[in-house]
């Protein structure tokens, strides 16, 4: 059985919960992500990623397997049956099939940009932001994102 470390940040004023589960998995390179690499590195540009635990396993594992230069973050809105057991359980099971992205709870985000579907995503650079929804891959997202203007 496979250790389990966790990092869990806890914020009670601005309600944000993180968990980052770092494992090395092999993965596969983001081709058409040159658009966003630019901003990569100020800490103001992030991919969001906004998915739930009802998205299928598999949907998690492909976006996470897409690699890029980029700060890709998978958002969740909050914390099943609101039990951080449920929560630890359903990100073990999905670090034991190779996930290893950040994970982070924050609601605040659903409701600034305004995500009513999962899986959605959201580019930000600086004060503005692009949105797409969709079961797509990251590199499709960012396509029709790096379009958008």
């Amino acid at each position: 059985m496979r250790k389990i470390n966790f990092l869990f940040l806890f914020f009670m004023m601005s309600n944000l919960y993180a968990v980052d589960f770092p494992i090395s998995t092999e993965k596969r390179a983001c081709t058409n992500c040159r658009f966003f690499e630019k901003n990569s590195g100020d800490n103001q540009s992030a991919v969001y990623i906004f998915i739930s635990f009802s998205v299928p396993e598999n949907t998690w594992l492909e976006l996470d397997r897409t690699t890029s230069p980029i700060n890709k973050i998978f958002v969740v809105r909050g914390i099943p049956n609101n039990s951080f057991e449920a929560f630890e359980k359903q990100i073990a099971a999905l670090k034991d099939t190779g996930f290893s992205s950040s994970v982070e709870i924050n609601p605040e985000l659903f409701h600034k940009y305004e995500i009513k579907n999962v899986p959605s995503f959201v580019v930000t650079d600086g004060g503005s932001f692009k949105k797409v929804s969709g079961n797509i891959s990251l590199q499709t997202a960012l396509e029709i994102l790096e379009k958008k203007d």
